[in-house]
């Protein structure tokens, strides 16, 4: 039976399968690997600045005010202050950097369909006019998945 159906169980193909998808999904990114080493880095950056308040409230609480230190409480004060609004500048970068990636690899791989359904010939199917616009609303499906 499985002669029928290519020659391998139903296992091995979907394994196959798989690791095929995974792979065209990898090179799909790849134009775009600066963009998305910056956003690691912005969210690393990102990540390290959430851990400031944490131990400047430890300083805060031990040096400034256990020592009476008033110019070193204003300063403490200061910085975390601004760390939030640093913070929330460097998400927004990351959403409109993801969002941006996102919307061009789409973009790709709409392009590349619609290359692929030019090539193919138009005797290739028996329906006539929306078999080259059908193929649009499953890739607007994976748009919606990754934004």
């Amino acid at each position: 039976m499985h002669r029928l159906m290519g020659g391998m169980p139903p296992a091995e193909r979907t394994r196959k399968g798989d690791f095929s998808t995974v792979r065209r999904a990898v090179r799909s990114f790849s134009p775009y690997r600066a963009q998305l080493a910056f956003l690691v880095i912005l969210t690393i950056i990102s990540t390290l600045f959430g851990l400031v308040n944490p131990l400047l409230t430890q300083r805060l609480f031990d040096d400034a005010i256990g020592k009476g230190n008033q110019t070193l409480l204003f300063q403490i004060c200061a910085v975390m202050l601004i760390t939030p609004i640093v913070v929330g500048l460097l998400q927004v970068a990351q959403t409109w950097l993801n969002t941006l990636v996102g919307q061009r690899i789409i973009r790709d791989l709409r392009d590349e369909l619609y290359l692929h359904l030019q090539k193919m010939p138009c005797s290739s199917s028996p329906r006539r006019g929306p078999v080259k616009s059908s193929p649009v609303s499953p890739t607007m499906s994976v748009a919606s998945r990754m934004c």
